[in-house]
């Protein structure tokens, strides 16, 4: 545990192996593969058998090829079942987080998931998150701490890259993106990078002030294969600039309360319900 503090302070992240038991990352994968194959049986589509990440990401191929909407549907709700919620809030990873300093801690956000794979490009959609810090798009406690936590083992597809001791500069200069507040190139240099290989099971947390991106390749070659990260963010209320700033959050929630579904729910499909 020492180590991974004294990593944390000076490196600006440590990476807490087999922290999670293999069996919490892969029921969360086993729910993203029950998503799609509901989303595949309503086009009349038969999704493989689960097995592994390889049929997972078969499926999710099959269901990009037979309806967008459909598609981003699953990739939206990802981060809100309930076993990703208590996968980042796992017993383990609180203890990890209380050790690294947070004392009383809140949850700015969901949990964001990201998928990655050459194979699952979305048509003028976003590929990747480029090098930024996390500071800009929470902006809570100062020494805020982010948990990343993949769903598969991650080396050649698509590993989180990060720039150690970044932490120690602080807050860099950045240019507003529609997903991030991107760091110029001209502030690094690639070999200022890291790949951070992964084990399912494996934790890694860094600072908020701590420069990292999606790494594009690995050891010299493109990335490929498919990667599934859940990202999640632990806020500090002990921290006094926290406190002082009224406990602020950039993450705003809004409510669509017009009804977007014409002429749904129908009387019969809520009584339905409750004839079990």
């Amino acid at each position: 545990m020492d180590d991974l503090i004294k990593a944390y302070n000076e490196q600006g992240f440590c990476v807490a192996k087999k922290l999670l038991p293999t069996a919490v990352p892969l029921a969360v994968l086993k729910e993203v593969d029950q998503l799609t194959a509901m989303q595949l049986k309503r086009f009349g589509k038969k999704a493989m058998a689960f097995k592994n990440e390889d049929t997972l990401h078969e499926n999710m191929k099959l269901l990009l090829s037979t309806n967008l909407d459909a598609y981003l549907g699953v990739l939206r709700h990802i981060g809100k079942l309930l076993s990703v919620q208590e996968m980042m809030c796992h017993q383990k990873i609180q203890e990890m987080v209380k050790n690294l300093g947070v004392e009383l801690p809140s949850m700015p956000t969901n949990t964001v998931v990201h998928v990655m794979s050459d194979e699952l490009k979305i048509p003028g959609g976003y590929f990747g998150v480029g090098t930024h810090q996390d500071w800009p798009s929470i902006q809570g406690s100062l020494d805020s701490v982010v948990i990343w936590a993949p769903l598969m083992d991650v080396a050649e597809n698509f590993p989180l890259q990060i720039i150690p001791k970044s932490h120690l500069k602080g807050l860099w200069d950045g240019v507003n993106t529609a997903h991030a507040r991107e760091i110029p190139k001209s502030a690094y240099k690639e070999s200022d990078f890291v790949s951070v290989e992964m084990d399912r099971g494996d934790v890694i947390f860094f600072s908020v002030f701590t420069v990292h991106r999606s790494g594009m390749q690995h050891k010299g070659k493109d990335c490929t294969g498919l990667r599934i990260g859940c990202n999640f963010r632990y806020d500090n209320c002990t921290d006094p600039t926290f406190a002082e700033r009224n406990f602020y959050c950039a993450y705003k929630r809004t409510v669509e309360r017009e009804l977007v579904t014409p002429n749904f729910p129908k009387l019969e499909q809520v009584q339905k319900l409750f004839k079990r």
